[in-house]
């Protein structure tokens, strides 16, 4: 028997979906563990395969695909949890970052408090100024060398940031959208000095003109880089250990996936990647119900995230704003045009309901809070169908079950 297996880390909660080659589906929902998420993965892949009646390791290495759909970066992003960060760049553009642009202050703000301008203040900086250095360099906006890049500056800068104890460096240049021959050999120099440090560079990010949003597109890669990189590494180790042999593939902001070592150089798109997925299937599901316009939403208990389907099709943006950082990084410039959404985010504790009609109910049992922060009381649920999947009905019921909810088939029916 194959199986594919879609997985669902929120703050609260793991979500876990497995659908076998007959088209049965097995669900499963057990407490995410912040101290390493990858614990809690395996848990409630571990609660699936017993459901199914078979062992943990009969499932992964009978696994044709391993989805998975992660808030470990945002979450890290909205509560600034992430990684030391420093940043290299051109001199004379060090506080980029710092003055953000003119609607920095209100960008993604709700009404309500776009109305008080005076009340309006920056968010706290991913990367304090102390940890910004400046290198002299020039390319000009034809990809010309108009100054050569002053590698022993560079290099000064790399090893006073080293001093300071960063765990990863970010490097953005003007101009290196069109020539990245000083940002590659900035990172070459990073690598030789400290290769255990996360590096990052613009060019290889975001491909697009503006200096801010490349800027903080950079930053925030490396604030979550190395919490990423080590939560996807433990699970392709173990999942390796258990028998599975096949890339595992994460949902991106784009609406689809990659293979996860991608994910360890560019986490930056799995931020929103839940939302866009989301949107991808819900789309889907509307076209299928006849509806051409609706409004998906997606309640975490970090982040409450919307997108819109209009005229059948998803709405794209050209950034991702959260918390007031705007980034270049969405679907909406990317050469696959996938899904993406501006998300406005806040902190909300409750259950949602996703998707109404006649005869439809879709829910997605999303962290309700960090557990550290709120812990969810597991009593209030009742009939949740994991954001994994997409469903038009739902067979069977969740019962609170030591500390958790125990796992339950579940089938797809079309109307």
């Amino acid at each position: 028997m194959k199986y594919y297996c879609g997985i669902d880390t929120g703050g609260t909660f793991t979500d876990c979906a497995v659908i076998d080659e007959t088209g049965k589906i097995t669900i499963a929902k057990r407490p995410s563990t912040p101290e390493d998420y990858s614990v809690g993965l395996f848990n409630a892949l571990d609660a699936c395969s017993e459901r199914i009646g078979i062992s943990l390791e009969t499932l992964l290495q009978s696994t044709e695909h391993l989805f998975l759909g992660t808030t470990v970066g945002t979450n890290a992003l909205l509560q600034m949890k992430g990684a030391k960060t420093g940043i290299i760049t051109t001199r004379g553009h060090k506080d980029s970052l710092l003055i953000m642009r003119s609607a920095g202050r209100s960008v993604g703000l709700p009404i309500e408090k776009l109305l008080h301008v005076s009340r309006h203040k920056k968010p706290e900086p991913l990367v304090p100024r102390r940890l910004i250095r400046e290198v002299s360099e020039r390319v000009d906006w034809k990809g010309g060398v108009y100054l050569p890049l002053n590698e022993a500056e560079a290099e000064e800068a790399i090893r006073s940031l080293v001093a300071e104890g960063v765990d990863a460096i970010g490097v953005c240049l003007l101009w290196s959208i069109v020539n990245p021959d000083h940002e590659k050999a900035i990172k070459d120099m990073i690598l030789k000095i400290a290769p255990d440090v996360f590096v990052s560079c613009s060019h290889e990010l975001i491909a697009k003109r503006g200096e801010y949003e490349r800027t903080v597109g950079t930053a925030i890669n490396c604030f979550i880089g190395p919490t990423m990189r080590e939560y996807v590494q433990k699970i392709e180790d173990r999942s390796t250990k258990l028998g599975y042999e096949n890339p595992i593939l994460v949902l991106q902001i784009t609406g689809g996936v990659v293979p996860s070592q991608e994910v360890i150089q560019t986490p930056l798109y799995t931020i929103s990647s839940g939302p866009a997925g989301g949107l991808t299937g819900s789309s889907f599901l509307a076209e299928h119900l006849g509806y051409e316009n609706a409004i998906i939403t997606d309640m975490g208990g970090t982040s409450f995230e919307t997108g819109i389907i209009y005229n059948g099709d998803p709405l794209t943006a050209s950034e991702t704003v959260i918390n007031t950082r705007s980034s270049a990084a969405s679907a909406g410039w990317m050469a696959n045009p996938g899904v993406s959404m501006t998300a406005k985010t806040t902190s909300i504790i409750g259950n949602r309901p996703l998707f109404h009609n006649d005869g439809c109910r879709m829910r997605s049992p999303h962290s309700v809070a960090t557990r550290e922060i709120a812990p969810l009381h597991a009593a209030r649920t009742k009939q949740h169908v994991p954001s994994s999947m997409v469903s038009s009905q739902s067979r069977g019921s969740a019962a609170v079950a030591g500390g958790g909810v125990r796992s339950f088939s579940w089938s797809w029916t079309p109307a």
